[in-house]
């Protein structure tokens, strides 16, 4: 059973479900400055938790949120660096459920974004899995215990276009109904929409 916020979802998936989809390196090519630029500002889910996203140095975007630790009594702050790329009409968000490790990421495919909000399709294990196991995709099916298993796959030109063709939509779950909205534009200038790139 897969247990995902909408934020979780559409970017950070710091918590995993049972099945997972992993890739080595992000796919496809780097958002132009000014579309990443636009995805700045203050975002929310339908749970009410607030994102603030930015531009970074290191990655693409840095995804900061404050959770509530009752261990300790207190608010926590935490940053996640983010990787956005887009291939032919699809844009792609990778990110690394532990920042610690490089070379595993879990990524969204980006699937509406407009008017001050983004909806995402997260990963379909199973797909993958099948798709790795007869060759159609490079990469690896890795079992765990009580039936579970990830799947690791190779980051490649090939991925990319196979997932950005008619077929590789089948291989993402169905649209979040539930969306990232945004707060707050930018801090600088004119807000921009953030976008899918045209056909």
């Amino acid at each position: 059973m897969r247990v995902v916020s909408s934020l979780i979802v559409l970017l950070l998936i710091s918590t995993l479900g049972c099945d997972n989809v992993f890739v080595d390196a992000p796919f496809g090519d780097p958002l132009p400055d000014r579309t990443l630029e636009s995805f700045r500002g203050t975002w929310a889910d339908k749970q009410g938790n607030v994102y603030f996203v930015e531009v970074a140095a290191k990655s693409d975007l840095v995804v900061g949120f404050t959770k509530w630790n009752s261990k300790t009594d207190a608010f926590e702050t935490q940053s996640v660096p983010v990787s956005i790329r887009t291939v032919q009409n699809r844009t792609f968000l990778f990110i690394p459920p532990d920042t610690h490790k490089e070379d595993r990421l879990v990524f969204v495919w980006l699937s509406d974004i407009q008017d001050g909000r983004i909806y995402g399709r997260a990963c379909n294990p199973d797909a993958f899995r099948e798709a790795v196991l007869s060759g159609t995709l490079g990469g690896q099916v890795v079992r765990r215990k009580n039936d579970h298993f990830n799947v690791r796959l190779e980051a490649s030109d090939q991925l990319g276009a196979f997932l950005a063709s008619p077929d590789g939509a089948s291989f993402f779950d169905e649209q979040n109904d539930q969306p990232l909205r945004r707060l707050a534009f930018r801090a600088d200038g004119e807000p921009a929409d953030a976008r899918e790139p045209p056909n």
